[in-house]
């Protein structure tokens, strides 16, 4: 299964949530250039997050469903395998409550064009 992030230059992240696989991916990518879904996008701050590398680290706070009424914001981290790959270790709660170890591996591919970073959420 695939998780969608879109990673822009300038540090934002936008979360395009579920899970997919290959073929509602491929769909995913056609459907990212909608209009409506982009303006919908863009009015949810569940969606949006930062990142930030340094060396081979990575790490990239958003908000995650915490329980089945709340989500709150997580930092995760890890490491940059190669130039398609990195991995996710840790997952720290933002406010530093709870912390665990965790094993997410995830693949770059190159899209283009992305949907505008420009938010309300994220100056």
């Amino acid at each position: 299964m695939v998780t969608l992030i879109f990673f822009y230059s300038n540090g934002i992240i936008l979360h395009i949530g579920g899970r997919y696989n290959y073929e509602e991916l491929l769909n995913m990518e056609k459907e990212i250039t909608n209009t409506q879904l982009i303006q919908k996008l863009k009015e949810n701050k569940y969606c949006w997050g930062l990142f930030k590398i340094e060396d081979k680290n990575i790490l990239f706070e958003r908000y995650y469903n915490s329980d089945a009424l709340s989500k709150k914001a997580y930092i995760r981290s890890g490491l940059i395998v190669n130039d398609t790959t990195f991995r996710i270790t840790k997952s720290v709660r933002s406010d530093g409550i709870e912390e665990k170890e965790i094993e997410e591996i995830y693949h770059f591919k190159q899209f283009s064009p992305k949907p505008d970073s420009t938010n309300n959420f994220i100056k």
